[in-house]
């Protein structure tokens, strides 16, 4: 049978897009107060003599917020660090499985920005669990891992860590750490201590993609865009025009922010484009048409329905 396709222009990307399964993964919601810990999150040592480690930020790459996680070093007095992780039940603390997860993740991907005083690097720390699973190394039961280092950044700047798997099983469950420096040298197992007054923003943490729920927030890098099917025959024909020449992708994404087809990736001139994309091969569902260069994107929802 043939395919239609009805498309959904969007004034802005509806939140819940993508099936985030990191709670508070984009920092907008803080119930408790923009200087303790956003919602979905955990913090401890924070607002001492006077300084808050943990605050909202509205310098931020997507959404309109961010987290600011800062390090004071008070003299004579304990220093003050803004580390963050998952929040767990029961009010625990530590590396404990803290939320659901349903996928075999590849990585965890976010965007940064950093401030490094006297060789600081930020700190990434992100396991999977698999309950039931006996960790050979001794982790408990914690199936991969993924833990990484930042250095410094002065605008927002993607990362992507990767999970090292210890076993060919679905994970169950995560948790993830950040900190404002290396607060564990994981090659030796070693407490380490901050440099210097240091401060990290983390934006958009997402697995295994850097699409998400606030992509309608970034820059629009184009103008007269047009998406709109061919009756009947299952084609596509976009159309856009670009301020700029520019490496740009166009690709199709799953609402649970897995890529799905690479339909386009190269350098575009300045001026009209205009590109048909035959999508018969998709499965009925909805999906989104993303359109991203260096500086932007511009994203659109459709869906196929036999």
């Amino acid at each position: 049978m043939k395919k239609t396709f009805t498309l959904f222009l969007f004034l802005t990307i509806m939140m819940g897009l993508s099936a985030q399964e990191i709670p508070g993964y984009n920092f907008e919601e803080w119930s408790d107060g923009d200087t303790l810990a956003p919602d979905g999150w955990q913090t401890h040592n924070n607002n001492q003599y006077g300084f808050n480690a943990v605050s909202k930020s509205t310098d931020h790459y997507e959404g309109s917020f961010s987290v600011r996680l800062a390090i004071q070093i008070h003299p004579g007095a304990d220093t003050t660090v803004g580390r963050i992780e998952s929040e767990q039940a029961g009010g625990n603390e530590g590396l404990n499985a803290s939320y659901p997860v349903s996928s075999a993740h590849t990585s965890i991907t976010g965007f940064y920005k950093y401030t490094s005083v006297a060789g600081d690097s930020a700190q990434i720390f992100a396991p999977l669990f698999k309950s039931g699973y006996a960790n050979p190394l001794g982790y408990g039961n914690i199936l991969a891992m993924a833990a990484g280092n930042a250095g410094p950044a002065s605008t927002f700047t993607p990362f992507s860590v990767p999970f090292s798997y210890f076993a060919s099983l679905m994970p169950d469950s995560g948790y993830i750490g950040l900190s404002p420096f290396s607060e564990i040298d994981l090659t030796t197992g070693g407490k380490l201590v901050p440099h210097g007054n240091s401060v990290l923003y983390i934006d958009a943490l997402n697995y295994d993609t850097y699409i998400t729920t606030g992509i309608g927030s970034k820059a629009d890098i184009t103008t007269n865009f047009l998406l709109y099917p061919t009756a009947g025959n299952g084609n596509l024909q976009l159309n856009f025009e670009t301020a700029t020449t520019d490496f740009t992708t166009v690709k199709v994404y799953d609402l649970n922010a897995r890529e799905i087809k690479n339909l386009y990736s190269g350098d575009l001139n300045t001026g009209a484009q205009m590109f048909h994309f035959n999508l018969s091969d998709l499965p009925n569902g909805s999906y989104l048409l993303v359109v991203a260069t260096t500086k932007g994107y511009h994203a659109e929802k459709f869906s196929v329905a036999r």
